[in-house]
C-alpha cells in the first residue's frame, strides 16, 4: 500500500466512524420521540444533540456519543477518567451555563435543566463517572470530587483536556455543586433499534408488525428532517404533534389491514417473452421494442404477485381467499370479454377488441379482505392472468398462448 492509498483509508475510516455516530445519535432521537409522554417535546441539535422538555419547563440535554472501539472481552470500550468525550461534553455544558448570565441566573437555569451524556461505552467501576453518581447519591462530598478533578486537570499532559477541565472548574462552585447534581450519564447503550422496537411494541402493536411500524416511522422522520433543516427550521416534536404526524405509522398496522410494500423486483432476463407481454403487443397496446413501458407493466404484475405471496405466508390472507381474488379477476375479464365478442365473427376487428377489454379492466380498482388495492396493483393482477394465461384479449387467445 503506497501513502496516498493509506490516506484514502484513513479518510474512509474516519468518514465510516462519522456516519455511524450519526446514525447512533437518530436512533436515540427517535427512542426519544417514541418515549414521549403528553406535554413533552423532543428536539434534534436544538439546545444540544437531543433534548426533552417537559411540561413543568424542566429540561433534558443529552450530548450523544458513539464508538467502534472494543475491549478484548468484546465489550464497548470504556469511558475512562481522561476521555475526551466526557471532558469536552462538560466543558460544553459549562460553557452553556456560563452563557446565562450573573450566578443567580445561572443557578436558576440549572434548578431547571439536567445534563446527560448517553454513550454505548461501558463505565468502569473505578471511575469519575462513578464518582459523580456518588456525590449526587450522597456517598461522596463534594471537596472529594473537586479535588479528583482537578489532579486529573494536573496530571494530564494532553492540553486539549486541560482546557476541557478547566472550563468545568472555572464555574463558580455553588454552581458547580448544582452542575454536578444534575449530571446523569446513560452507558452501554449499545442497541437503540431494539429499544425503539420494545416502545413501539409497547403502544399495541402486534409483534409481527413491529418491524414494519419501525421501518415506517424511520424512513417518514428521516426524511421529514432533512426538508424542515433544508428549510431553514428546527427540528422540534411535541408529543401532540408526534401523534398527529405520525399516528397513521401505527394506526395501519394495528387496523389489520393489509400493507403494501414497496420494493425492487428482480425483472426477468426477457421482458419480452412474457406470455402477458406478447398479447398486449399483438393487439397493438404496446410495441415490440418499448421495454419502458413493458418494464413498468412488469413491476406491476411482480408487486401484485409479491404482496399476494407475502400476505399468504404471513396468514393475513388465505390460500382461500387469495383464489377467490383470482377467480373475481377473472369473471370481470370474463364480462368485458363477452361483452366485447358478442355475436363477433370478423377477425379483422379482434385487436380493436382486445384493446378496448384491456382499457375497460384498467379502469377496475379490485378488492381482497374488503380492502381495494391500488390501480398498479389492479392492472397487475391482470397482466399476471394474461400470463399463466388464464385470460386474454383476443378471441382467438386460447389458440395461441394457452398451454
Amino acid at each position: 500500500m503506497n501513502e496516498m492509498d493509506g490516506k484514502e483509508v484513513t479518510k474512509n475510516f474516519s468518514a465510516d466512524k462519522s456516519e455511524l455516530g450519526f446514525e447512533y445519535q437518530f436512533y436515540f432521537f427517535l427512542w426519544k420521540l417514541l418515549e414521549m409522554k403528553t406535554g413533552e417535546t423532543v428536539s434534534w441539535e436544538v439546545k444540544d444533540d437531543v433534548s426533552l422538555d417537559l411540561p413543568d419547563g424542566t429540561s433534558y440535554l443529552f450530548q450523544v456519543k458513539h464508538t467502534i472501539q472494543k475491549k478484548s472481552d468484546g465489550m464497548m470500550a470504556n469511558l475512562t477518567d481522561l476521555d475526551s468525550d466526557l471532558w469536552k461534553t462538560l466543558s460544553n455544558w459549562s460553557q452553556i451555563i456560563n452563557s446565562k448570565g450573573d450566578m443567580p441566573k445561572q443557578k436558576a437555569f440549572l434548578k431547571k435543566t439536567f445534563f446527560v451524556l448517553a454513550s454505548n461505552k461501558s463505565e468502569k467501576t473505578e471511575s469519575i463517572t462513578r464518582m459523580i453518581e456518588n456525590y449526587v447519591n450522597g456517598e461522596v462530598n463534594f471537596l472529594e470530587l473537586k479535588k479528583k478533578i482537578i489532579e486529573f486537570q494536573t496530571k494530564s499532559e494532553n492540553e486539549m483536556l486541560k482546557k476541557y477541565i478547566g472550563s468545568l472548574l472555572k464555574l463558580d462552585d455553588e454552581v458547580l455543586i448544582l452542575f454536578i447534581k444534575h449530571i446523569q450519564f446513560q452507558l452501554e447503550e449499545n442497541d437503540l433499534i431494539k429499544k425503539c422496537k420494545n416502545s413501539i411494541l409497547e403502544k399495541m402493536i402486534p409483534l409481527d408488525k413491529v418491524d414494519l411500524v419501525y421501518d415506517s416511522l424511520y424512513s417518514n422522520i428521516r426524511n421529514d428532517n432533512y426538508i424542515t433543516i433544508k428549510n431553514g427550521e428546527i427540528v422540534s416534536i411535541s408529543f401532540e404533534n408526534f401523534q398527529k404526524k405520525y399516528r397513521r405509522c401505527f394506526e395501519k398496522y394495528r387496523s389489520g389491514e393489509l400493507v403494501i410494500k414497496r420494493f425492487i423486483p428482480e425483472m426477468p432476463d426477457k421482458i419480452e417473452e412474457q406470455t402477458f407481454i406478447k398479447q398486449l403487443v399483438e393487439i397493438g397496446d404496446i410495441e415490440n421494442d418499448d421495454l419502458t413501458t413493458q418494464m413498468e407493466y412488469t413491476k406491476f404484475k411482480l408487486l401484485l404477485e409479491r404482496n399476494l405471496e407475502e400476505w399468504c405466508q404471513s396468514g393475513e390472507i388465505t390460500g382461500l381467499e387469495r383464489d377467490d381474488y383470482f377467480t373475481d379477476g377473472i369473471n370481470q375479464w370474463e364480462n368485458e370479454f363477452r361483452s366485447k365478442y358478442r355475436g363477433l365473427v370478423d377477425s379483422s376487428l379482434y385487436n380493436e377488441k382486445g384493446l378496448q377489454i384491456i382499457d375497460e379492466l384498467r379502469k377496475k380498482n379490485l378488492c381482497i379482505k374488503n380492502q381495494q388495492l391500488p390501480t398498479a396493483m389492479s392492472n397487475g393482477t391482470f397482466y399476471h392472468l394474461a400470463d399463466v394465461p388464464e385470460i386474454g384479449f383476443r378471441k382467438d387467445w386460447e389458440d395461441k398462448y394457452a398451454k
